[in-house]
């Protein structure tokens, strides 16, 4: 008897076998008139099974594609793209240093939603386009394009320390307004243009006095190098709550006598050093002597009249007592020359 062999690929372990159904009727044992209904009915069973194996397949498709959108919308909406709410996409850092002296710059960057709103920079809660408080020289206000603003400071100043804030002001809502976290600013102070300082500690010395001078500048948060020139000068270091500086020992000598001293300063992240000289040592020795030479000149020059007159003018009175000429001019020489020693 032929036998009827199923023919249809393997579905795999999972997937259920079909098999013919068995029938009492002879025809149908013999094969007639049964294969095409045995077919239709294993292509419908094979058609189930892909349906009810893809439906799985789809739902995870479907689970990915829809957690994909919202990591990329969230990431979107964290750096402010996709953000309907006005507010900074750049702001400025929580803390700025830099040297008293130089220039600063700040900026902020609103995001598409705030482009339309009036910005500002404040310091300390006060308007900086105020100019009863800032100069408009030195703090610039400059909008770079709808969403980019910049302030710069030149030169900055150490009162210029403290909190600077980016605060933007609707334009159509009246009231509102957004406000960037805070940056402060912190000067690193140098010394002012008049340090250093040099100063002897007396006007005038007498020869073998201990001249002390000192060359200074005020404490700053950098502390400056302070040197005398040449460096062979010896060098005490003091300081104080307010100043620090070098000081120096020289004996008075006609030697030293209107001489200077030179001091350098070199101020920290500054290259070129500062100078200051001192005023003229003056020694006094050196001046007495000046007077009294100039002292003797003027009696000399007195003697030499009182020569001269004794040896050309003749008495007009006799002998006896009587006063002469001569006798005159003796005296007014006399008080000339006590004169020239008074002053």
């Amino acid at each position: 008897m032929p036998s009827i062999i199923d023919n249809s690929p393997d579905t795999g372990d999972d997937a259920e076998r079909w098999t013919p159904p068995l029938s009492n009727n002879l025809n149908n044992l013999m094969g007639r008139n049964t294969l095409p209904n045995w077919n239709e009915e294993r292509k419908s069973h094979h058609e189930k099974i892909r349906k009810s194996t893809n439906i799985p397949i789809i739902s995870l498709k479907l689970g990915i594609d829809v957690l994909l959108s919202w990591i990329f919308f969230m990431l979107l909406a964290d750096i402010g793209i996709a953000s309907a709410k006005p507010g900074f996409t750049f702001e400025p850092p929580p803390t700025h240093l830099a040297t008293e002296g130089e220039s600063v710059s700040l900026d902020c960057i609103v995001n598409t939603e705030a482009k339309s709103y009036k910005v500002v920079w404040t310091k300390d809660s006060k308007c900086i386009d105020n100019p009863a408080y800032f100069d408009p020289n030195r703090f610039i206000e400059t909008k770079v394009d709808d969403r980019h603003y910049k302030l710069k400071i030149h030169p900055l100043k150490r009162e210029d320390e403290g909190a600077y804030k980016c605060v933007g002001l609707s334009q159509d809502m009246v009231g509102k307004a957004i406000f960037s976290s805070g940056c402060q600013l912190r000067v690193m102070k140098v010394p002012g243009p008049q340090y250093p300082e040099v100063f002897l500690s007396k006007s005038q010395y007498s020869i073998g006095d201990d001249i002390v001078a000192h060359c200074f500048s005020e404490r700053v948060d950098q502390p400056p190098t302070i040197t005398w020139i040449p460096n062979s000068v010896s060098t005490e270091p003091f300081e104080n709550s307010s100043h620090v500086g070098v000081s120096t020992h020289l004996e008075a000598s006609k030697e030293v006598n209107q001489t200077t001293l030179l001091c350098k300063m070199i101020v920290h992240g500054v290259e070129v050093p500062l100078f200051k000289v001192s005023v003229p040592i003056v020694v006094k020795p050196f001046l007495e002597e000046v007077v009294i030479n100039s002292s003797k000149s003027t009696l000399t020059a007195a003697v030499s009249a009182h020569t001269f007159a004794d040896s050309t003018m003749k008495p007009t009175f006799g002998s006896g007592g009587e006063i002469q000429h001569a006798s005159l001019i003796t005296i007014f020489t006399c008080l000339v020359v006590i004169l020239a020693l008074l002053k």
